[in-house]
């Protein structure tokens, strides 16, 4: 004779192992695209007439959902972030000075081309090929980013590097859907150098 426990525990059985697999699909859902992702290659500064100036290499593969949007006209907005932060051992780190550059991209069906359009001077460029234009993008040559001066003397500095693709800059229609959707938050891990 089954015990009034014996349902209830297969019951609880059935949803834990729902629950497991239905853990396991988002997981795997989550894991990000072999063709899609944000990577700083490396980063370094130089000193030129007391400025601290940026060299930088960024990788740019977008997610297919987001490709499909950028070929149909939508604008899409990079940040890059740069920080100057003193490390310290007691406690989190302190950021001395921060800057961020933008870069809005979009295709033009009439022309093929694709404008790139810095955020911050408003200087444009345009560009056969998706590639080229990230490519152009992702290469940062002697950005000046900070005086010498600012910094203490004696106290060693890092400079930390990032990208994102900013989903606050998307059309409002497609902004609610993507601050939902994994395939739209697409950003680099931090790379940290030494300050030289």
């Amino acid at each position: 004779m089954t015990s009034p426990a014996t349902p209830y525990c297969g019951k609880r059985a059935l949803w834990v192992l729902l629950l497991c697999g239905i853990f396991s699909m988002h997981l795997a859902a989550a894991a990000p695209e072999d063709n899609a992702g944000f990577a700083v290659v490396r980063a370094s500064t130089h000193l030129s007439d007391e400025v601290y100036h940026l060299d930088a290499q960024l990788r740019y593969k977008f997610h297919p959902v987001v490709l499909e949007a950028l070929d149909s006209g939508v604008p899409i907005t990079l940040e890059m972030q740069i920080q100057v932060v003193h490390p310290r051992s007691w406690m989190w780190n302190e950021v001395v000075y921060g800057l961020s550059q933008r870069y809005r991209i979009q295709y033009h069906a009439l022309t093929r081309q694709y404008l790139v359009i810095n955020l911050n001077n408003g200087v444009k460029s345009s560009y056969a090929s998706l590639g080229a234009a990230l490519d152009a993008v992702g290469t940062v040559k002697n950005l000046p980013i900070l005086d010498r001066r600012l910094l203490r003397v004696g106290e060693h500095y890092q400079g930390r590097l990032r990208t994102l693709l900013v989903i606050g800059a998307l059309p409002s229609p497609l902004r609610i859907w993507a601050y939902f959707s994994k395939d739209w938050h697409q950003a680099s891990d931090w790379y940290t150098w030494s300050l030289q």
